[in-house]
C-alpha cells in the first residue's frame, strides 16, 4: 500500500486486499446471502455488488504495489531476451 492521509482511500485499499484474499465470488456470494436473509435491501445489494466489481477492476499497480510492479518489469525484461 502506498501512504495515504485519506480515510476513503485507506478503506478502498483494505477492501481491495480483502476481496483479493477471499476472492470476488466469495464476497459477492456473501452479499447475495445477506440479501436473501433480508439483512440488506435489493438496492443495497446492487450498490455493494457494483462497488465490489469496480474495485476489483483496479489493477494492483494503481494501488501502489511496488513489488508487483518490479516483478512485472523483470518478467518483461527476461521475456525480451
Amino acid at each position: 500500500m502506498k501512504p495515504t492521509g485519506s480515510k476513503r482511500e485507506l478503506a478502498e485499499y483494505l477492501a481491495l486486499y480483502t476481496i483479493m484474499e477471499l476472492g470476488q465470488p466469495q464476497v459477492l456470494g456473501k452479499v447475495k446471502e445477506w440479501q436473501k436473509m433480508g439483512e440488506i435491501s435489493k438496492k443495497q445489494a446492487y450498490d455493494l455488488r457494483t462497488f465490489i466489481k469496480q474495485l476489483s477492476k483496479i489493477p494492483i499497480d494503481e494501488m501502489g504495489n511496488e513489488l508487483v510492479n518490479e516483478l512485472n518489469r523483470k518478467v518483461k525484461e527476461v521475456a525480451r531476451c
